[in-house]
């Protein structure tokens, strides 16, 4: 007999129902297996079997999709969505238009923050997302860029259509929208308040909340949840736990001098364009499309995708501030290596005195070392997905791809490792970087803020210090190598 849906449930109410079953699942806890047995292969397994079985996010949401009386996952979302009153959205022109049940999340680093918002997105209608998986399938888990003479916005600039990637693995579709040029702050809002409406959150790339007011910053990919038409505001998910109500930025682009403008990094969403530095006033807006693609056919898209990746070795940004040719791949690896073990002197003036720092936004390979860390994060998701899409195989595919994860994770240890050198624990490198949030802290003369980079500087003229690092990044390259080897050679069996 099936279960009633309790009055009022939400997406978010499914996503924790989801959310408790895995748990369950993994804690061993047999109240779980009831609701396992709406799996086919489940049907007549005993307890134990079902309890020493893996189970996935998709097979727990169609297990209690049908449990709830519905044939599939993307029935059910739909049945909730369609029992939304008209008054949990505002749709009127004037007032305010907020979704419903629109927490919040923490989104104040750029580098992933495209796909933290995607990953909001597909939680706020129900999806159940495992962030490992989402980095694979989006490419993002396999890919590294490096720019010779150093930009911060070097990891912005993608060869793959990420954002389109990551949804389609999940049965949405992405599109972008550009508001045309006006400085009537209603008619900007227009588009936020149509999707808003709808149900749908908005993706809006440059529009970043700060102390000191709204931002626009090109490498932020922040969601807005709502607008107050009134008082020209949107309302805006990405900044910490509470949501964030702030005019549109203002801008300096177009003939009439400032206006509510912002702007973002847009990677690969046109043919043929090879990098793209976005246009004025991006939104990206999704539909589902009911129709997530198979898990095996995902999975084998992402490994293969994965080692073209490794083996891409540039690309480039055709417009804007960081626009330019960028390595990528193992080549981008390599050229990392060799800038560090081609660095020359031995203590902090020589060192600058050999290796001067350039203008913004190329300041030199110095910034360019920050992104060890994102390479970490990048690679320990890889191992995560390649763990998770060796369940679809057997045999030779699944021992070869768990290899290719432990190098992956090896590779993601040794990134930290070289990290370290310069800019020791993760801990202290966030609270000083949480710093450059608050108003001036390098300028107001902060102790702690000056000492930090004194001693990270201090490290990286060490001679000695980057002779560790590079051997580091000898381990990195070592392991990156035997993990698309390894992948290599099962692609051709993989369906």
């Amino acid at each position: 007999m099936s279960r009633m849906l309790p009055p009022g449930a939400s997406l978010r109410y499914l996503k924790t129902d989801t959310k408790d079953c895995l748990k369950a699942h993994k804690q061993g806890s047999t109240s779980v297996c009831r609701l396992l047995r709406n799996l086919p292969r489940f049907s007549q397994a005993t307890d134990q079997q079902i309890l020493s079985s893996k189970v996935t996010l998709q097979e727990v949401q169609f297990a209690l999709a049908r449990d709830y009386g519905y044939r599939s996952w993307t029935e059910l979302v739909s049945h909730i969505e369609s029992q939304r009153r008209p008054s949990e959205v505002a749709t009127a022109t004037t007032g305010r238009a907020l979704l419903p049940n629109a927490g919040s999340f923490e989104n104040s680093d750029s580098t992933l923050s495209h796909l933290r918002s995607i990953r909001y997105v597909l939680e706020y209608h129900g999806e159940a997302v495992d962030w490992d998986w989402l980095m694979g399938v989006s490419g993002e888990a396999f890919c590294y860029y490096f720019h010779p003479v150093g930009t911060y916005l070097t990891q912005h600039v993608h060869s793959w259509d990420v954002a389109n990637a990551a949804l389609e693995a999940h049965g949405y579709a992405g599109r972008w929208t550009t508001p045309a040029f006006t400085n009537d702050v209603a008619e900007l809002l227009a588009p936020f308040r149509t999707e808003i409406a709808k149900g749908n959150p908005v993706i809006a790339p440059g529009i970043v909340p700060h102390l000191d007011g709204i931002h626009s910053r090109c490498d932020h990919w922040y969601t807005v949840v709502g607008v107050d038409m009134a008082a020209g505001k949107v309302i805006v998910a990405g900044h910490g736990q509470d949501l964030s109500e702030t005019v549109l930025p203002t801008g300096d682009a177009g003939p009439d001098g400032p206006h509510p403008c912002w702007y973002g990094i847009i990677r690969t969403f046109a043919p043929g364009s090879n990098g793209h530095y976005g246009p004025d006033r991006p939104l990206f807006v999704t539909r589902r499309t009911g129709q997530p693609r198979a898990r095996a056919v995902v999975a084998a898209d992402a490994v293969k995708q994965g080692v073209a990746l490794a083996k891409e070795e540039s690309t480039c940004a055709i417009a804007g501030w960081g626009r330019g040719t960028y390595l990528a791949g193992h080549k981008a690896l390599r050229a990392l290596r060799d800038t560090v073990a081609k660095a020359e002197g031995d203590g902090l003036a020589e060192f600058q005195n050999r290796n001067p720092t350039g203008e913004e936004p190329f300041r030199g390979f110095a910034d360019e070392l920050e992104f060890l860390r994102l390479l970490s994060d990048r690679r320990r998701s890889a191992a995560g997905f390649l763990e998770q899409a060796r369940e679809l195989w057997q045999d030779a595919e699944s021992r070869r791809l768990s290899s290719a994860a432990e190098h992956f994770r090896q590779s993601s240890r040794e990134a930290l490792a070289a990290f370290n050198v310069r800019y020791g624990n993760l801990e202290e490198h966030d609270r000083v970087k949480r710093m450059s949030a608050e108003a001036s802290a390098q300028d107001a003369g902060n102790p702690v803020w000056n000492a930090y980079w004194a001693r990270a500087d201090a490290a990286l003229a060490d001679k000695q210090k980057r002779q560790e690092m590079v051997a580091h990044l000898d381990q990195v390259l070592k392991h990156e190598s035997a993990a698309v080897a390894e992948i290599e050679s099962v692609l051709p069996s993989l369906r």
